[in-house]
């Protein structure tokens, strides 16, 4: 997950949509193992973070597409 922040951003911006819901997905219903959850709440937080922040900053029209995801 940390490793998004190296991610190219063209690939990153076709797939965001997918990326973010998987990223939630993991924060709201973390996966357990051996009947132990895991604690991905902080790593997934900041994955979300450091994404929304490389996408708002790299190019002016794919601040839309996050616009877009937020409020769908």
């Amino acid at each position: 997950m940390m490793e998004l922040n190296h991610a190219k951003p063209e690939p990153l911006v076709k797939f965001l949509p997918l990326i973010l819901n998987k990223l939630i997905q993991l924060m709201v219903k973390p996966p357990s193992v051996l009947g132990q959850v895991m604690n991905t709440g902080q790593t997934v937080f900041e994955a979300i973070a450091m994404l929304v922040r490389n996408v708002t900053v790299s190019a002016g029209g794919w601040r839309i597409l996050l616009q877009n995801f937020m409020f769908r």
